[in-house]
């Protein structure tokens, strides 16, 4: 079994509707092309995801920190689930973490177990 839990609806997160990839119908991430400024994703179907927004929200969901430090979060469930808030005074930190402003969007806090 994968660490990944199914999607069951867009990988797109953020104000930007996702694209169709230009060579439409495509079947993964290997073979579609996305317009400029635009990443695969593929969950329920192959789309197009605004780039700037898409590593903001890996950045925030992400196993690791900037740095590769571990992230705060659980895998309870078999898969990483991260802790983040928008900025450090969302957060309260674990002794041995430390708050990390990730992006514009979101902080989380770095260092330590998981």
């Amino acid at each position: 079994m994968s660490g990944c839990a199914g999607a069951d609806g867009t990988m797109c997160n953020g104000p930007s509707p996702s694209k169709s990839p230009i060579n439409s119908p495509a079947f993964d991430c290997d073979t579609a092309k996305c317009p400029k400024g635009y990443k695969c994703a593929f969950g329920m179907m192959v789309e197009c995801c605004e780039e700037k927004e898409y590593d903001a929200f890996q950045a925030a969901f992400g196993e690791k920190c900037p740095d590769g430090s571990n992230s705060a979060g659980s895998k309870d469930k078999g898969y990483f689930e991260a802790v983040f808030g928008e900025t450090c005074a969302d957060l309260v930190c674990k002794k041995g973490q430390k708050c990390v402003q990730v992006n514009k969007h979101f902080a989380k806090c770095c260092g330590g177990k998981q």
